[in-house]
């Protein structure tokens, strides 16, 4: 894509002694041009430039004023920029320099040394922005496996390292603000059955429709995991007892409402079972003690005929 340099000079014998210099380098397809700094934040704000040539002192707006102004644009804090003046004394070359200018040249100056700067200052920048391509694409890629990395493949939903991050987090947090949090440990009933009957794709498919029956009835801050094979697990933030086991009741039914179907589209009778705890309680007092049992009221919903909820109940109650 042709290039656009803007240069910014009171002078109009300067401009034009500019644009002679690099004309005939075809590094540019368009030169732009204004006399003064106002002038040329009129035109950056318009225009994409790629280089600019400003003069220091100018009337409204100076060379510095400018870069300074510009520099704070994030379209342009990364613009080259080179200033060219009739001031050589070292100060105000620092001057400029630290101000954000990539370069700086003093008039008269000589037409093969401004193509130059110019040329390695455009190649500078390519460089950088292909950095700057490469590096956002990375970012991407490492944010895109440290997601894999936490999800279940299959369902879509969070896996079991992530289940413990987080709910270490939400233990945490409860322990710390003294507030409640709940956890259901839902298992697919007769799911060994299922697979064994019908084959793995119906499995899978029952795994797939479960965690999205059971992410429909999930709050956006809620936590949903998928355990291990036909486990899943769900965290509820500020959630007490009573009405984590409620939410638990209308999962049973919500499920055993579902129209499964096999491969071959053959109805399914599909039913879950959910165990229910909450922290804090007395036997209940980190992560572990939550998940123990939650497992141990999943187990009591099993041997007393599945498709229902147990909730284990706070001893000192």
């Amino acid at each position: 894509m042709p290039k656009t340099l803007l240069i910014v000079d009171d002078s109009a014998l300067v401009r034009k002694s500019v644009v002679k210099v690099v004309q005939p380098s075809k590094v540019f397809g368009r030169v732009l041009q204004a006399k003064n700094g106002m002038e040329a934040l009129e035109i950056l704000l318009k225009e994409d430039i790629d280089l600019l040539i400003s003069d220091i002192n100018m009337p409204r707006m100076d060379g510095y004023k400018l870069l300074t102004t510009l520099r704070n644009l994030e379209k342009y804090k990364d613009l080259p920029v080179i200033l060219l003046s009739s001031q050589n004394e070292p100060h105000q070359k620092i001057k400029g320099l630290q101000g954000g200018a990539n370069d700086y040249v003093t008039k008269p100056f000589e037409p093969g040394e401004l193509v130059a700067r110019i040329k390695n200052l455009l190649m500078m920048k390519e460089l950088q922005d292909e950095l700057a391509r490469k590096n956002k694409a990375m970012e991407q890629a490492n944010k895109k496996l440290e997601e894999l990395s936490v999800t279940d493949e299959l369902t879509g939903i969070w896996n079991r390292r992530y289940l413990w991050e987080r709910l270490e987090e939400e233990i945490s947090k409860a322990r710390r603000f003294n507030q409640t949090v709940s956890c259901l440990m839902i298992d697919i009933d007769n799911f060994k059955v299922i697979n064994d009957t019908y084959g793995h794709i119906t499995g899978d498919t029952v795994l797939i429709e479960i965690a999205r029956i059971l992410k429909t009835q999930c709050r956006n801050h809620d936590l949903l995991a998928r355990f291990g094979g036909e486990e899943f697990v769900m965290v509820l933030q500020q959630t007490n007892l009573e009405n984590a086991a409620q939410l638990a009741h209308r999962l049973v039914k919500a499920t055993e409402r579902h129209p499964f179907s096999t491969e071959n589209h053959r109805p399914l009778k599909v039913t879950i079972s959910i165990g229910v705890a909450a922290y804090p309680a007395q036997d209940i007092t980190d992560v572990n003690g939550l998940i123990k049992k939650a497992d141990e009221a999943l187990y009591q919903a099993k041997r007393k005929g599945k498709n229902r909820v147990i909730f284990k109940t706070d001893p000192t109650e």
